[in-house]
């Protein structure tokens, strides 16, 4: 009786879980940094947001996202942490307030500082409390 319960509770699937977006932009991001393609072919479904699709181009990688709440700034954290861009070596504007036709939204825009073709790391959010769009373009050194 108890193999037979047993046996049947491991032919059930388990569903598995929509990863949250900031999850999502590490993961993906990693993959970028490491030369493997980001997991692609459409929308994914995430857990704090309507959606998440990730791309990959001859320059840049990164992701789009509809439906996230901004939040104190931990997309921004994940993408830096994910490509290296915490240090001095990076400079540029981290969560600066621009309006556009949008309406407000924050953008952070870093490039590395040396090298010949530095990388540049680019996240567009909605502010904290709001639901928008997530733009993040990651352009690897090179």
């Amino acid at each position: 009786m108890i193999s037979t319960l047993f046996v049947a509770l491991t032919l059930v699937p388990v569903p598995q879980q929509a990863p949250d977006l900031t999850t999502l932009v590490r993961t993906t991001l990693e993959q970028c940094v490491s030369g493997r393609d980001p997991v692609s072919g459409g929308m994914l479904d995430v857990a704090d947001a309507d959606w998440a699709r990730p791309f990959r181009n001859d320059h840049a990688c990164g992701l789009t996202a509809q439906g996230w709440t901004g939040d104190e700034g931990a997309l921004v954290a994940a993408a830096r942490a994910a490509v290296g861009a915490e240090g001095p070596e990076w400079r540029g504007a981290v969560r600066e307030l621009r309006v556009n036709e949008s309406g407000p939204a924050l953008w952070t825009e870093l490039e590395q500082v040396e090298g010949w073709a530095p990388a540049s790391l680019r996240v567009i959010e909605p502010p904290a409390g709001r639901t928008g769009s997530v733009e993040i373009h990651f352009d690897p050194a090179g």
